[in-house]
């Protein structure tokens, strides 16, 4: 887990909904276990056990292939949403909204798509995401 859980129980669902529903068009960095993407929210549904986002990949030199679309999914109360960052502990996924950590990690990737060695790609891009939390914060 990158971030420390924290309660999001200052927010109702609707709240939750309401900031999600407004993420819609948005770009993103989307992380899972190995994956990273840079990403655009395309859509948002939510019911009273989950909320279901659309997201699609964009392109991004070093990072996935775009115009995939992945279904994200997770329980409201599996769920941490602050500003700029969702986190659904249940399936372990981020999305990162700061546009600073979107550009770092971009250009990161981009320096670093040359390198034949695919673990140091992915510690040098996750290593940007960790240094641009460490300076933004989770706001």
């Amino acid at each position: 887990m990158l971030i420390k859980k924290k309660s999001s129980k200052s927010l109702t669902k609707e709240q939750m909904a309401d900031l999600l529903r407004s993420r819609i068009g948005e770009r993103c960095i989307y992380f899972e276990n190995v994956t990273i993407l840079h990403g655009l929210i395309k859509d948002c549904w939510e019911d009273k056990e989950e909320v279901i986002l659309a997201l699609e990949v964009l392109s991004a030199v070093g990072l996935g292939k775009p115009g995939t679309r992945l279904t994200l999914s997770s329980g409201w109360n599996d769920m941490l949403v602050t500003k700029n960052h969702l986190h659904a502990y249940q399936p372990d996924w981020h999305l990162f909204f700061h546009p600073n950590l979107i550009e770092k990690v971009l250009s990161t990737a981009a320096d670093n798509a040359t390198n034949p060695n695919s673990n140091e790609r992915f510690v040098n891009v996750m290593d940007a995401i960790l240094v641009s939390l460490e300076k933004l914060g989770d706001e």
